[in-house]
């Protein structure tokens, strides 16, 4: 592609810069905005369109996830000893969170030990098979994750095993999230704007009040 080439753009949510010219690389850059119209299920699709050297017009597609603030749904809501713990860390569409996220585990107490992720860092988004919502990658490693606590008792110094709380925390551009699980109660959150809810399989939901991006 020859230096100088206009490259014009679409998007169907957000706002874009309409156009940019091909520096000697081939390459040009734009500015997507997250604005109105923010698209209801996160996704976004922008259009790029240029015309080759026969004038023909040359258009390709590039998706784009609107990601928002962290939701997060743990079961089950006590801390226990000896216990598989699920989790999920999505956005409030359940889209996963952007690339750079980290997501961790600790416990507090003595004798236990935490395994399973412990400490994730979230790669990109990925679409498979399609452009739309149902074709966002998700599942283990993405937006599930789990972790048992068990037992770690030293023989060289035996304690009785006692687990005082678990705390699950993701950080990053969608955000700050904590939750924590105790012995007794329900669990909380003590990030601020954050709210908590008990499902009806018994898990509990953790999200921003009344905040989507």
């Amino acid at each position: 592609m020859r230096i100088g080439t206009s490259v014009y753009f679409e998007t169907t949510h957000g706002v874009i810069e309409g156009s940019t010219l091909t520096d000697d690389q081939g390459q040009g850059s734009v500015n997507l905005i997250s604005a109105n119209p923010l698209p209801g299920d996160g996704i976004a699709h922008i259009v790029a369109r240029t015309a080759n050297d026969q004038q023909e017009i040359v258009s390709d597609i590039i998706t784009v996830i609107f990601s928002g603030t962290p939701v997060m749904i743990v079961t089950p809501s006590t801390a226990i000893i000896n216990q598989f713990y699920t989790f999920t860390v999505t956005d409030y569409n359940g889209n996963p969170l952007v690339q750079g996220t980290n997501i961790t585990v600790a416990i507090g107490g003595k004798a236990v030990k935490v395994t399973g992720t412990t400490n994730r860092v979230l790669d990109d988004s990925a679409f498979s098979g399609g452009i739309d919502y149902v074709h966002v990658v998700r599942g283990p490693g993405i937006t599930e994750f789990s972790f048992v606590v068990s037992e770690d008792i030293d023989p060289l110094d035996p304690r009785t095993p006692q687990l005082d709380a678990i705390s699950i925390s993701t950080s990053g551009g969608n955000g700050s999230l904590e939750i924590v699980l105790s012995g007794v109660g329900e669990p909380f959150s003590d990030t601020e704007g954050v709210s908590g809810i008990r499902m009806a399989d018994g898990s509990y939901r953790f999200e921003f009040s009344g905040a989507r991006f």
